[in-house]
């Protein structure tokens, strides 16, 4: 946490890759920038919880602008919230768009390797 304490201080971005249940990570989560997640890990952090109520739940922790959930050979998901949403959406065949509550969710399926 300290690391990111002086990170903040001095203006440079916190990027947080959690996969599991670390010790302090409560201290830490609030100072993050960015979060990047296994499949799993918004349903242990919010347990019974859906994969998007988890991240909106990571969100809620401090001053994340997004998270982003990996999803396997599905692809990956991004959660933001909707005031912090771009005037205009990326046009992406490979891009869907959702919502839930005050968050924008952004599922970017994987694309076939030839």
């Amino acid at each position: 946490a300290q690391v990111a304490e002086e990170a903040n201080k001095a203006g440079v971005p916190v990027v947080l890759d959690i996969e599991k249940v670390r010790p302090h990570i409560d201290k830490v989560l609030p100072l993050a920038d960015f979060i990047v997640t296994n499949t799993g890990y918004p349903k242990i952090f919010k347990e019974g919880a859906s994969t998007e109520e988890g991240m909106a739940a990571l969100l809620e922790q401090g001053r994340a602008k997004w998270v982003i959930t990996t999803l396997g050979s599905a692809g990956s998901q991004m959660m933001r919230r909707t005031k912090d949403d771009p005037e205009e959406r990326v046009s992406d065949p490979a891009l869907t768009y959702s919502s839930l509550d005050e968050y924008t969710i952004v599922k970017c399926r994987a694309h076939d390797v030839a």
